[in-house]
């Protein structure tokens, strides 16, 4: 969540959002795609749809490794910040 430019729950509610719209429809739109085209063609596009998705992951491999160098940085700060003092 830290590679979006807004805040942590804007960012994770847009993910829902995306995850669940297309999650719900993809087993009806491939029936359908399948009745019309052929039962492999549903296939097809799910590897379309991955091998789009590795070329995104592979040019936003900077943006992830800069999020994870942040998220490392604020790890030992959280954990100093939630222990309580004696």
């Amino acid at each position: 969540m830290t590679v979006a430019p807004v805040e942590r729950p804007v960012a994770s509610a847009a993910y829902g959002f995306v995850r669940f719209i297309g999650g719900g429809p993809a087993p009806y739109a491939a029936g359908k795609l399948a009745e019309r085209t052929g039962v492999h063609t549903p296939f097809y596009v799910g590897a379309a749809a991955v091998a789009l998705g590795i070329v995104v992951l592979s040019t936003g491999h900077s943006l992830l490794a800069e999020a994870e160098r942040a998220q490392a940085a604020e790890a030992p700060a959280a954990e100093a910040a939630s222990v309580p003092a004696d």
